[in-house]
């Protein structure tokens, strides 16, 4: 009976649910990548051309002479420039009418495969 009439000097604690520890969970799938930066458009530096002191004399019939050269070389290039423009549009006209050209032809066979359909099928 003194056992029975006995409390426990301290109280027992309280029913605290047991936890549990909380782990990361691994990821399913890997992160997707992150978009490429777009490449930047590097141009290089146009090389500049400083103008030359001549460092020896030149005699002025010579100088004049180059500089006609020169001169004749320019005119050259401004016509090969525009030949070249003129070609790239004879070109283009080419391609064109070469397209359309296609395109008739097109038709012609498709015209041409209904007439054979229609003369190669018997009648009932």
């Amino acid at each position: 009976m003194n056992e029975e009439k006995k409390k426990p000097l301290v109280p027992p604690p309280p029913s605290v649910p047991p936890v549990r520890p909380t782990l990361p969970t691994p990821p399913t799938a890997p992160a997707p990548m992150p978009p490429k930066p777009p490449i930047p458009d590097i141009k290089p530096p146009k090389p500049t051309v400083k103008p030359v002191k001549p460092h020896v004399f030149v005699k002025i019939t010579s100088y004049r002479e180059i500089m006609e050269r020169i001169e004749e070389i320019k005119a050259s290039m401004h016509k090969l420039a525009q030949l070249l423009s003129e070609m790239a549009v004879s070109t283009r006209r080419e391609e064109e009418k070469i397209a359309t050209l296609g395109q008739v032809l097109n038709s012609i066979n498709q015209n041409l495969q209904v007439v054979d359909d229609i003369f190669s099928e018997p009648e009932e």
